[in-house]
């Protein structure tokens, strides 16, 4: 899957000329995380292609005026406390399995 051709075309087809609070675009966004998120990561590639499919559609569908806005926000893991690293762990652990 090349996640920019698709994120592009849906973008200049239909995407566009599309209200960004529509269903339809919303529920396209929405998928095309889920299908983001859902790669397996094998390789240092295939994460930093993840990773650009996602900033594009932050940047095509969100209405957000900074490019990568959020490349610069938060703590990097290596800034992270044990304690903090632990709490992060258990969040992301509870947001996917849904607890």
């Amino acid at each position: 899957m090349n996640c920019i051709n698709q994120i592009l075309e849906f973008y200049y087809n239909d995407g566009q000329n599309m209200d960004l609070n529509s269903d339809s675009v919303k529920i396209w966004f929405s998928n095309m995380v889920r299908s983001l998120t859902s790669v397996k990561l094998t390789r240092e590639k295939d994460s930093i292609r993840v990773r650009n499919c996602l900033i594009l559609l932050i940047n095509l569908f969100t209405g957000i005026s900074e490019i990568d806005h959020y490349n610069l926000k938060g703590k990097g893991s290596i800034e992270l406390s044990k304690i903090e690293k632990n709490e992060m762990y258990e969040a992301i652990k509870a947001t996917i399995l849904g607890i």
